[in-house]
Order: structure tokens, then sequence, then C-alpha cells
């Protein structure tokens, strides 16, 4: 949305002197709006919101409906309530990563269907990055299941039956967990770019050509920045006052995991 406002304000040039963001007051030629429409970039930022913004809460809100009903007619925990959640972590990382780490470097032949497919057509590095694989056995992955547990275990969360809480309250949670996890990763990458952190961050950029296990290449710094909007979310809205959906948050922190490996698949 950024992104637009910006667009729109370097074509607009406002006679009156008002501007979204005044730093560019002035620099541009008095075009009236009406008249050059919207680029198709412009048109391009607004679908691409659109499909976003509306349809990732809509799956992340109906999956954790499902998930919700599960664990009210289910009992599989073993240790702790809803203990066996944490599966679902690997489940992502074996049914995803791994076929696209392996796709990724099938698809460096020719003959391969996914050939055509690849972002990063020049593959002077993928040899190095298929003999060096990241480890997991990772701190950031060991703190990820116990602020997980943490979080599961804490008051934070409605314990409100699915029968007593709307579709649409669901959908909005999703909303605000997807805003913050959009904005605070955005601003935190771009943070992290900074020559005062981008020597913490440099070691995720040491992979010169990507596959999905490059996700988790990554130091405390990364995973502080990849995170943090995830559990600060539901502190934020349990301080003024709402309870999160449990199911939602997982739903949400599941497709972001999952989000992650796909955009550095390189396909």
């Amino acid at each position: 949305l950024l992104q637009y406002l910006c667009s729109i304000q370097q074509l607009m040039a406002p006679q009156n002197g008002l501007s979204f963001f005044p730093k560019f007051s002035g620099k541009q030629q008095s075009r009236p709006l009406a008249v050059i429409g919207l680029t198709n970039a412009d048109q391009q930022v607004l679908i691409d919101f659109f499909i976003v913004y509306t349809c990732v809460p809509f799956w992340i809100a109906l999956f954790a409906l499902f998930l919700k009903w599960f664990h009210e007619t289910h009992s599989y925990d073993v240790n702790w309530r809803n203990d066996t959640d944490l599966l679902l972590f690997p489940a992502v990382f074996v049914l995803v990563a791994l076929p696209l780490t392996y796709l990724r470097f099938q698809a460096s032949k020719t003959s391969h269907f996914l050939h055509d497919y690849r972002v990063e057509v020049v593959e002077t590095f993928l040899n190095e990055t298929r003999d060096n694989p990241p480890s997991l056995f990772k701190l950031d992955i060991a703190f990820n299941i116990l602020l997980i547990s943490a979080f599961n275990l804490s008051s934070l969360f409605s314990i409100l039956p699915s029968s007593q809480i709307s579709f649409g309250s669901l959908y909005l949670q999703a909303l605000v967990l997807l805003w913050m996890f959009d904005a605070g990763t955005y601003w935190g990458h771009r943070i992290a770019h900074t020559p005062t952190f981008y020597k913490y961050h440099k070691p995720h950029h040491n992979v010169r050509n990507t596959v999905a296990l490059s996700l988790i290449d990554i130091d405390m710094l990364d995973f502080f920045v990849n995170n943090a909007p995830i559990f600060l979310t539901p502190l934020l809205l349990c301080g003024i006052g709402y309870q999160m959906c449990y199911e939602v948050w997982i739903i949400g922190f599941l497709f972001f995991f999952t989000q992650g490996f796909i955009i550095h698949s390189d396909l």
C-alpha cells in the first residue's frame, strides 16, 4: 500500500501543496490524475494487494476453523495441550522444503519441465549450494520450539469453543497477523541491510544460488526479524484486551513458514 501511495504521489503533483509524502512535493510535473490514469505497474500493485489481503486471511481462517474443530473432537496431546501441533512444522519441511529443493536442483537440467521457470538462470554457485546444506541443529529452531510451546501454554489465547466464534472474527485476526508479519518482516529486512546490522545478516546471503532450504540458513538476528511480528501479535492484542484464537495464530505461523520456503526456492 505504501508503494502504491508513493507511485501515485509521483504522478499527481498536487496543485495545493498538500501531499501524502512532503519530500516529493514540487518535484513532479503537473499532470491531472484523471488524464494519466493508473499505470500497469500501479494496477498490478493494487491487484496483488487485493489478492493477498483478501485470500490469504480467508484461507488461514478456514484452516484455523478446521484445526479448532479437530482439537475439540480429537485428543492427541502427549505431554501438554496441543503439543502435537509442533509436528506440523517438520511436516511442512518434509512435504514442501525438501521436494522444492530437489526440484530446483533438477531444474538446472535443460530437459527438466521446470527449467524455464527458474528465477536465477545463472547457476554458477548451484553446486556450492548443493555441497553446503544448512544444519538442522540450530539455536533458532530450538528457540522456535520453546516459544511456540510457551505461547501455547500461556493465557494469551481465547478458550471459546468454535460454536461461539464467528468466521468473521477469525478472518480479522488472520488479517491483523498477516499485516503485522508483512510490515514487520519488510521493515526488519530493510534494517538488516543497513551497514550497522548487515554484518549479522550477511551469512544468509552467502548462498549465491538459493534453494528452499536456504530459508533456514540464518542467524539469530534473522530469527527475530522473521518471527518477532508473529510472537508480538497475540501480545499486542492481549494488551488491548482482545484474546486471539490459538488456531489462527499457529496456522498463520505455518503459512509464513511455508511461504518462506517457496520464495527461497528460486522457482
